[in-house]
């Protein structure tokens, strides 16, 4: 009995460090995505290559079944990875390591399931989402207390103060915004709503306080893209089914929670729609605005380049050396933020490789959701997600979608 409560706790534990690993240990923070000190980025490498032997290898000991399709599916999208560098004759280090990305994604998803993930997401996302809330609030009080903490700069030698468990921008540009620990608040707002689906959808005790937590954390990032989606969360949280008792009231709690912040940062503040502050909303009034311009290129411009080659794609140093020009000569204006995840990988990896990733993504919407109409509003408020920002390289996406591709 001893032995089988010791083995339990060692596998939660490893399972909460494994997770740890995929949010924090990420091309998404700032730590190990866009640190200039290059050695966390090859600790970050070492870290996932080092995740991926340790389950391959209890994949192998304990002699795990893994789906003969799913496994198909995994060798196929890793070919096709390959091919397009072959044909495009881009030999670099980033097609390896994408391949091993699909791999690790495909084992874990072997070995924890769907609700276990969830579950410790959950928890991790909590701490990270208060930790965000208190350097977002050093941030826009006490500079003096958050200069006791040590600097990291960025790959664009933007500074930051590191809190360990979250960073504080020096300089906000306009305003504060919140990053939690990532490279951007686009991209922490991406992780707060996939941990908002998990308390709506998975969690088998979802925690009113840890859904309004998210949100709040969510509104102080001041992310476009966040807010969209958190309409969409809104309207699926208003329609879908009650799992609990209880349920009703919770919705109607989060909903006035909801409709006050946005009600008092519309009246009584400037981040919502006042375009000189480049605010949430204000920035579609600004033909100039890098934001707007950067997301609508990367629908543009990604669709001409996988027109040149709609199969391989034109490969991955193609679209990045491309792609800043093509926007200079398109719409006018040069950004090099190829920021739509989805498009991205069209024009790089061609479109079969693609079809399989929103093949996974669909099949995910239909874990989560039981109704076509929640299925539907699950599938968009995920698009919305990756149209914001280019997690290809993110280990929890191709997580996410090889959950969807393994489901029966």
């Amino acid at each position: 009995m001893l032995g089988q409560r010791r083995a339990r706790y060692h596998n939660k534990l490893l399972l909460l460090i494994m997770e740890i690993v995929i949010i924090v240990v990420s091309d998404d923070t700032v730590l190990f995505g866009t640190n200039l000190n290059s050695r966390f980025l090859t600790a970050k490498y070492i870290i996932i290559m080092s995740m991926f032997c340790f389950i391959l290898i209890k994949v192998f000991l304990d002699r795990t079944y893994i789906s003969i399709k799913v496994l198909r599916i995994a060798l196929a999208m890793m070919l096709l990875v390959m091919m397009s560098a072959a044909i495009n004759n881009d030999i670099r280090f980033g097609y390896i390591y994408r391949c091993v990305l699909i791999m690790t994604a495909l084992l874990f998803t072997t070995v924890i399931n769907f609700h276990d993930f969830a579950y410790y997401y959950d928890k991790i996302m909590k701490v990270l989402a208060i930790a965000s809330l208190v350097g977002f609030a050093l941030s826009v009080s006490s500079h003096i207390l958050l200069d006791l903490f040590p600097m990291i700069l960025n790959s664009a030698n933007m500074e930051f103060y590191n809190l360990f468990i979250t960073v504080v921008p020096k300089h906000t540009g306009g305003f504060a915004r919140n990053f939690g620990v990532f490279r951007e608040p686009g991209v922490f707002q991406m992780f707060l709503i996939i941990g908002l689906l998990f308390q709506m959808f998975v969690l088998i005790k979802p925690n009113i306080k840890v859904q309004i937590l998210y949100i709040v954390a969510l509104v102080t990032t001041f992310s476009t893209t966040g807010y969209i989606a958190l309409i969409f969360v809104s309207i699926l949280y208003l329609i879908k089914k009650n799992r609990f008792k209880g349920e009703k009231h919770s919705k109607a709690i989060v909903i006035i929670c909801l409709s006050l912040i946005f009600i008092y940062l519309s009246l009584f503040t400037d981040f919502i729609f006042k375009q000189e502050y480049g605010s949430v909303f204000g920035k579609f009034a600004n033909n100039n605005s890098t934001s707007v311009v950067a997301r609508l290129a990367s629908v543009v411009v990604n669709l001409r380049l996988f027109l040149n080659s709609p199969i391989w794609g034109v490969g991955v140093t193609n679209v990045d050396i491309q792609f800043a020009p093509l926007v200079q000569s398109i719409l006018g204006i040069y950004t090099i933020h190829n920021t739509n995840t989805v498009l991205w990988q069209l024009a790089a990896y061609g479109s079969i490789f693609t079809s399989l990733w929103i093949y996974g993504i669909y099949k995910l919407c239909w874990v989560m959701g039981g109704e076509k109409i929640e299925v539907l509003l699950l599938f968009i408020i995920l698009n919305v997600l990756l149209f914001g920002e280019n997690l290809a390289y993110s280990l929890i996406t191709n997580i996410l979608v090889f959950y969807g591709l393994s489901a029966k």
